[in-house]
């Protein structure tokens, strides 16, 4: 499924508190909370060398509730955040868009 592009705003401490996605401007309504998944890098790169950067077995993934405004419908949604670039990207399914 292809991927959505974020722009996140976060704490000091590099926890989400807001972001755009899609053209609006969503508030984290509930304490991110953060994971992360381990990658199939063998099927995704044909060889790690020695020193790997940092990103190749785990990715990071935060799980948000995010509300538009104060009084909007909350929606939960997985971003990650690719550990070499720093960019935030969601691969929420097409059918929960909006």
């Amino acid at each position: 499924m292809p991927a959505d592009s974020l722009t996140v705003t976060t704490t000091p401490a590099g926890q989400p508190m807001r972001l755009i996605w899609r053209g609006h401007t969503w508030r984290v309504a509930a304490r991110p909370v953060r994971y992360y998944k381990r990658r199939a890098w063998w099927a995704e790169e044909s060889r790690a060398a020695k020193g790997a950067r940092a990103g190749l077995v785990d990715t990071e993934v935060w799980r948000l509730q995010i509300q538009l405004g104060t009084r909007g419908e909350l929606r939960t949604i997985e971003a990650i955040r690719d550990q070499v670039t720093g960019r935030w990207y969601t691969e929420e399914p097409a059918a929960q868009a909006s």
